[in-house]
């Protein structure tokens, strides 16, 4: 299952990429429902980096929403520079225990 937030649609072509057959779902979609359990082998999410982060709505998907799974990626689409976005991430998911 992967996960997605686009603005221009580079991040949406890189889940298509990286996802094969898997299940392609729009975050922001998501966000709109109130019970947001998902369970798979792997999941993933593909975003923009915005301001050298996560956009804010990636962000409250994340915090407000539960994993059930062995294998949690993130995958980010930037242009000229990732801005560290790895190690701030990581540091959050650890804090809300992912």
């Amino acid at each position: 299952m992967i996960f997605y937030f686009t603005a221009t649609g580079n991040s949406l072509y890189a889940a298509r990429q990286i996802g094969g057959g898997d299940e392609l779902v729009s975050i922001a979609q998501e966000l709109r429902k109130t019970d947001r359990h998902y369970q798979d082998d792997a999941i993933g999410i593909v975003v923009p980096l915005f301001e050298f982060d996560l956009p804010d709505v990636v962000d409250r998907f994340i915090a407000t929403s539960a994993f059930d799974t062995d294998y949690f990626f993130i995958v980010s689409t930037f242009g000229m520079h990732s801005g560290g976005i790895a190690e701030r991430v990581s540091k959050r998911l650890e804090a809300a225990g992912r």
